[in-house]
């Protein structure tokens, strides 16, 4: 006896809408249940459109779910499915109306099998309520019983879909092994590529290079210096979407306003795009349209806006509010169709970074997921507007180069080696890609200023990190610093013995870092800032390691750059959150917290310093007014008098946003690169005098810098960064 089994097919697949099953031929196709649950929707539907509406009300009516699990869901069924003879996806998207199959589905029959039954099912026998007011049915026992070998059958298909759904990531990177024929092929050796981008025809790279801009052609491998008068620092660069311009923002550093111009590629005079913007910017392939971003005025996040360079009308798409901001290194890349961004943000709180996708019609956003990597430098678009291309680390590793399925959260490693890299720039095709490859390395150094040659050095190490983040004397003879670990990519706090020479961790670099250290007055005990289980806390510990105690730590708010006040019985620090800014003092006897200093004038942001005699506090302020223009050149710094708690501010031509206090009192010490030597200068507190260099080096960066208590010696963190252009080859 046989009995019809109705099956849809449509190309090479059949589908079983009863047991809900795929299959290619005679290859089952495990597939998540919700994936199946659209794919039978758009099934039946049989080549007519399903809304979004109509498949959120079907899939997940018993859920509040965002488009994103839509999407991603529409990917992972497209990934199933491949594409027709034309090279198009089977499901077909029809903008703002919804989904379907673009070829035909016709019934089939499958014929099932009951000789093995034993006897005939009869009518069906009443055996009570099915509770909803309609009769429930049995079979009778022993056909029942006859019955039984079907289910580990039916059972199998669930088991695989469940199976796959768990372990789907594994699966497909054992399908999709790292890259193994990409070749780096060098661009330049300069070191010193600021930023680049490749032509829509891979034909012509563009470079920045301290004060000019440098036209490359890649095929006869000769470069032409681009006259742009009036013009001498060059940020983000892009080409248009026609090859015959360039884009670029008239600042280097990324969190100060610059704003953005287009000029030819053979130079010229630039024309105005957009004003007052911050970090990098992407401009639509179709040169309709750019995406930047800007600080809001109050200073509580960051937004990103789409200006239409036709009419001149900007729009805000989204905010992205304190404490998480968008990323200073990254830019906003606009994808080939035009309707997704991709961005960076920065989270003070657990001090990682993330990929974000942004629909360029609603500004809805959704965060890309993959546990492997936690902490993203870049990205730009591939060409499919499927898959990314992303500077990113794992949690113990560098920043490395990955190809990113930003939907399904796959990932596919394409570098691998010490090297880092940041910048990225793909050609239409996708054949040319542009990366610029950074490597740097810091030691700390003591020295009398008065005698530079006899420097002292403390660590040794072309791949250290030390005392980037953090530098800070304990006497006249030790010092604390921060390093990076090599392994887990972590800082911890490392202390000096300038008697003997050799330095001892204080901290471990587990799985939090350690930094942002501040020695007490007494010299009895260190401050310093850590993000355990992702909470900013601040713990103290003495000098020899011992003694450790938490002192503060928030489940509102970030509380960043502890320094001890003069007389060592309370700490000050900054305090932040959505909506404040703050400085707040704690006092260690009672363990009470109280707001120190608050005003809506000021911003502090970052690297706050006491001076030696007690009187002041200096501090990064990131407060937008309309003078900032003055800050072009610099940074802005507040320096507050702490008996009556009055501000001056002082814009400081310096790259660096680092200051310290001079050992007399009289101003501040910041780090200042000048014509092939960077070197530290003073400001005066009185604002009138020149600021006069205090110390030079010569074909290297300093990254931090403390005086001793004596006032006789400065500690530095100074090293060199490499920064070089390369193209992969071989990259598909």
């Amino acid at each position: 006896m046989e009995a019809a089994s109705a099956q849809l097919v449509f190309g090479d697949f059949r589908f079983d809408p009863n047991s809900k099953s795929l299959w290619r031929e005679e290859e089952f196709i495990p597939l998540a249940p919700k994936a199946l649950e659209l794919l039978a929707l758009l099934i039946e539907k049989r080549g007519e459109l399903a809304s979004k509406n109509e498949i959120f009300e079907r899939v997940w009516s018993d859920s509040f779910v965002e488009d994103g699990v839509l999407t991603q869901n529409i990917y992972i069924l497209r990934q199933a499915l491949g594409n027709d003879l034309e090279g198009k996806p089977l499901i077909e998207n029809v903008a703002r109306r919804g989904y379907r199959i673009r070829v035909p589905i016709t019934d089939a029959v499958a014929a099932t099998t009951f000789d093995d039954v034993a006897e005939p099912i009869a009518a069906p026998k009443l055996n009570g309520s099915n509770g909803h007011g309609g009769p429930k049915y049995s079979l009778p026992v022993k056909s029942r019983r006859k019955w039984l070998w079907l289910v580990p059958i039916l059972l199998i298909p669930i088991l695989l879909a469940s199976g796959y759904f768990l372990l789907r990531r594994q699966i497909w990177s054992y399908f999709h092994p790292p890259f193994e024929n990409v070749v780096f092929e060098a661009v330049t050796d300069t070191g010193n590529v600021l930023d680049l981008a490749v032509s829509p025809g891979g034909d012509f790279a563009v470079f920045s290079r301290s004060k000019k801009l440098v036209l490359r052609d890649l095929k006869a491998g000769k470069d032409l210096d681009l006259n742009i008068p009036e013009f001498e620092k060059f940020g983000k660069l892009q080409f248009s979407g026609d090859g015959n311009s360039i884009y670029f923002r008239d600042n280097q550093i990324a969190v100060q306003n610059a704003d953005i111009y287009s000029v030819s590629r053979f130079g010229g005079k630039p024309a105005l795009l957009a004003e007052n913007t911050i970090i990098g910017f992407g401009v639509s392939s179709d040169g309709k349209s750019i995406a930047f971003a800007r600080a809001g005025k109050d200073s509580k996040g960051h937004q990103i806006v789409i200006k239409d360079l036709r009419t001149g009308a900007e729009k805000v798409l989204l905010t992205r509010a304190f404490p998480e901001t968008l990323y200073r290194k990254s830019s906003i890349s606009w994808s080939p169709d035009g309707t997704k961004l991709a961005f960076v943000t920065h989270s003070g709180t657990d001090r990682a970074t993330k990929l974000v996708i942004a629909e360029t019609a609603d500004g809805s956003q959704t965060d890309f997921a993959n546990p492997r990597l936690q902490r993203f430098e870049y990205a730009a678009w591939l060409p499919d507007g499927e898959t990314l291309l992303a500077a990113a680390a794992e949690p113990t590793g560098g920043v490395q180069l990955w190809k990113i399925w930003h939907q399904s959260g796959n990932i596919q490693r394409v570098s691998n080696g010490l090297e880092s890299y940041d910048k990225l720039s793909v050609s239409k095709d996708g054949k040319t890609i542009l990366a610029r490859r950074t490597n740097d390395f810091s030691n700390v150094w003591t020295v009398d200023p008065s005698d530079p040659l006899n420097a002292k050095r403390v660590t040794r190490g072309s791949s250290s990190k030390a005392g980037q983040t953090s530098l800070s004397w304990i006497d006249d003879d030790d010092l604390v610093f921060a390093d990076v670990d090599v392994k887990t990519r972590l800082s911890h706090l490392i202390k000096y013995d300038g008697k003997t020479g050799k330095t001892d961790s204080l901290t471990k670099p587990t799985d939090f870092h350690s930094d942002f250290a501040s020695v007490s007055p007494d010299k009895s005990m260190i401050a310093y800032n850590t993000n355990r289980d992702r909470l900013v806390t601040i713990n103290r510990i003495r000098p020899d390691g011992g003694g450790l105690e938490e002192l503060q730590s928030g489940g509102s708010g970030l509380r960043l750059f502890p320094v001890w006040a003069h007389d060592g019985k309370s700490l000050f620090y900054i305090f932040r959150t959505r909506d404040e800014a703050s400085i707040r003092q704690l006092d260690l006897a009672s363990k009470k917290e109280s707001v120190f200093f608050s005003d809506s004038s000021v911003t502090p942001a970052a690297f706050m310093e006491i001076s030696p005699n007690g009187e002041y506090l200096g501090f990064l302020d990131m407060k937008r007014s309309e003078i900032d223009g003055e800050a072009s050149e610099g940074f802005k710094f507040a320096i507050l008098r702490i008996a009556d708690k009055s501000i001056q501010r002082f814009y400081v031509k310096t790259n660096s946003p680092k200051l310290a206090f001079a050992p007399d009192g009289s101003g501040f010490d910041v780090i200042e690169a000048g014509e092939g030597d960077v070197n530290i200068v003073r400001q005066d507190f009185d604002g009138a005098s020149e600021r006069k260099k205090i110390f030079s080096v010569a074909g290297e960066r300093i990254f931090n810098l403390a005086w001793s208590p004596d006032g006789k010696r400065l500690a530095l963190a100074r090293g060199v960064t490499q920064q070089d252009a390369v193209i992969l080859r071989n990259f598909e």
